[in-house]
């Protein structure tokens, strides 16, 4: 029997509705500033003004298709992580798309592990060379956002299996914003 849950955390996970999402700063900003309100109703949610939600993003789903695709996995093959007890049971798709920061930013140690995965020698060159010595280059992805996924499609012959990704790639983290309202003036 496998169960459907939204993520398993030490803190209760509510799942609410997005009722409104307003951009506050001008576009030509560089930081986005968004005025969000969310309906809790049926869910039981106590707040104060000054805590925090943490909210847990998910990668978008036809980019996960594509990745899927690309890696050759099959979506619905189930995958037990290894982070953790009691151990979890899920597919390949829901590990993607809602645990692993597949689209987030590699580390310099990224590219070092995937150096032993490549079996074209140039590339594990490169990938040597990117994973200790040149900080420039490294520097360079990290200001065009290069993704853990485009460095996997990019070097084609570093091909780990899943569970040494799994290893490898950090889960996707919480991001946490401050509650400014009040459940005396909205319960809900």
């Amino acid at each position: 029997h496998v169960q459907e849950n939204l993520r398993p955390e030490p803190h209760q996970v509510f799942h609410v509705k997005c009722t409104k999402n307003v951009r506050l700063t001008p576009l030509e900003y560089a930081r986005n500033v968004f005025h969000l309100e969310f309906d809790t109703t049926g869910t039981n949610l106590k707040y104060h003004i000054g805590d925090a939600l943490g909210v847990f993003g998910q990668n978008d789903v036809e980019e996960v298709k594509a990745f899927i695709e690309f890696y050759s996995l099959r979506a619905q093959a189930f995958v037990a992580l290894p982070r953790g007890a009691p151990q979890e049971l899920l597919t390949v798709e829901q590990l993607l798309k809602q645990r692993i920061d597949l689209f987030g930013k590699p580390s310099q140690k990224f590219y070092a592990f995937l150096a032993h995965y490549a079996k074209d020698s140039y590339e594990q060159k490169k990938l040597k060379w990117m994973g200790s010595e040149d900080k420039e280059a490294f520097k360079l992805r990290q200001y065009e956002a290069v993704t853990f996924a485009d460095v996997l499609t990019e070097f084609k012959s570093a091909h780990p299996p899943l569970l040494d990704l799994i290893q490898a790639i950090p889960a996707i983290k919480p991001r946490h914003y401050s509650i400014s309202s009040s459940m005396k003036m909205h319960p809900n």
